[in-house]
């Protein structure tokens, strides 16, 4: 218990830190050393809530994917600790995903579904063709672009950069077989 103090009080100071510097988000790692995986993540739950009413709620804190196996801190207790702890939005480190969770074998034979939506405060709304444009009413990732994402560009280019060839089906609206069509052409290019 001693320990969750020690977490709880390194939390409040690094919120007085954010406020004189201005920054809105503390970046952290769940930490280990539980006897019980589900206990130790129900324990920093639990301490985080019991913090957060203390503390400046414009700003957020980020559990962070982490490093180590034997540690809290996989994908799934990331979004956990974000669906329960009210101000905890996810850190999703890639290279720590990778290390931990995937590594190359499972890399190497992933599948992906990949197609434009559109979405809103809810989640996905309906799946969109890729090219499709949006109305200005509409939420976007970049205000100054009106084409669903993502885009298949950008998914190819990605994977064509790390040497990947997963297993990848087209959910676009009514023409799953265009979009198929364009996916492979650009990875062909």
């Amino acid at each position: 218990m001693e320990t969750v103090k020690r977490s709880q009080l390194e939390i409040q100071k690094a919120y007085e830190l954010a406020k004189i510097l201005g920054v809105n988000r503390i970046i952290f790692h769940p930490g280990g050393g539980f006897q019980n995986r589900k206990e130790g993540l129900e324990q920093l739950i639990a301490a985080l809530n019991e913090t957060v009413p203390g503390l400046d709620l414009s700003i957020h804190l980020y559990p962070e994917i982490g490093e180590k196996v034997n540690q809290l801190g996989s994908l799934d207790e990331i979004i956990e600790i974000c669906k329960r702890v009210p101000i905890a939005y996810p850190c999703i480190d890639f290279a720590h995903l990778h290390a931990r969770e995937l590594g190359k074998d499972k890399l190497l034979q992933t599948h992906f579904h990949v197609y434009p939506v559109d979405y809103t405060e809810r989640g996905e709304k309906v799946h969109k063709a890729f090219g499709d444009k949006k109305e200005e009413t509409q939420l976007s990732l970049f205000e100054e672009d009106f084409e669903y994402y993502p885009k298949a560009e950008d998914y190819i280019t990605a994977i064509k950069e790390k040497g990947l060839a997963p297993i990848t089906i087209c959910e676009a609206h009514n023409t799953q077989d265009t979009g198929a069509i364009l996916m492979k052409s650009l990875y062909q290019k």
